[in-house]
């Protein structure tokens, strides 16, 4: 084991007896990971880093400390927010992950989504036309099944979809507090109401610039490829090669995403 090892057993120890709980979230790019993210700031006692991170990261030793000196031995819980970073779905990090996940008990959450409106997304930050390519979309998907099939029996593994996190937030949100203890602010009817509870410094952050811009939970965001001719096109692309194909099918198939009807001969039929 490596001199962070220990550091994160001491750093384990004093976040556990001043009562935090930390809570990391994992998925795709452009599966929703960012709205996640800011959403359970309506959460009582919540703490966000606004940066992408791995949970061995953040918070260091001197954060840690002065977390616990700030908070102080109360009963009252607090929870410490993370979010994945970018390479997050390597081999060596998600072995690293599940180790810290299980020894320390970290809560986690798999975030997934369509994989037709993850494929054409753009990114604010970036030039390129959609921002995940098919084999980043693979690594991470595959990623994710790792973690559930290493995690089997976890009580703090939540996996959501995206489409309930927009269309069904009162579900989700009795997910979240049933598997986390969480609880809302007072004062937050939803979840979904981001623009009206989300604070001055996340607003200012660099992370809202992930999802274009600060906006509530929004069903239009869902299918957006249907109505774009240039989308479908691409997606053709990718659902013509059968290789591709089969791992779509796999993964829509298991998280109960329909693809009938599917453009794939240039005209609409059913699957």
């Amino acid at each position: 084991m490596d001199s962070s090892w220990f550091k994160n057993r001491l750093k384990h120890k004093l976040l556990e007896k001043a009562n935090f709980k930390r809570i990391h979230i994992v998925g795709c790019a452009r599966s929703g990971t960012t709205l996640l993210y800011f959403a359970l700031s309506g959460f009582r006692n919540t703490l966000l880093y606004e940066r992408e991170v791995s949970v061995w990261n953040w918070p260091g030793l001197k954060k840690t400390f002065q977390l616990v000196q700030e908070k102080g031995f109360q009963k009252e819980r607090f929870f410490i927010i993370t979010k994945r970073n970018a390479t997050w779905y390597v081999q060596e990090k998600l072995e690293r992950l599940i180790q810290y996940v299980n020894h320390f008990r970290i809560g986690l959450i798999y975030l997934v989504r369509d994989p037709r409106d993850v494929l054409t997304s753009k990114h604010k930050l970036h030039e390129k036309p959609y921002y995940v390519g098919f084999e980043t979309w693979k690594q991470s998907v595959s990623a994710g099944e790792y973690l559930q099939e290493r995690l089997k029996g976890y009580s703090e593994l939540l996996v959501l979809r995206y489409e309930d996190l927009v269309q069904h937030i009162d579900q989700v949100e009795e997910r979240l507090k049933n598997t986390f203890g969480l609880q809302l602010k007072p004062g937050v009817a939803s979840l979904g109401h981001l623009e009206q509870y989300l604070d001055e410094q996340a607003r200012n952050s660099k992370m809202v610039q992930y999802m274009h811009r600060l906006r509530n939970f929004d069903p239009r965001s869902i299918n957006k490829w249907k109505n774009d001719p240039e989308k479908r096109n691409y997606l053709k692309t990718i659902w013509d090669d059968p290789a591709k194909r089969s791992e779509l099918e796999t993964f829509m198939k298991k998280y109960g995403y329909s693809f009938q009807p599917f453009e794939t001969e240039g005209q609409y039929h059913e699957k």
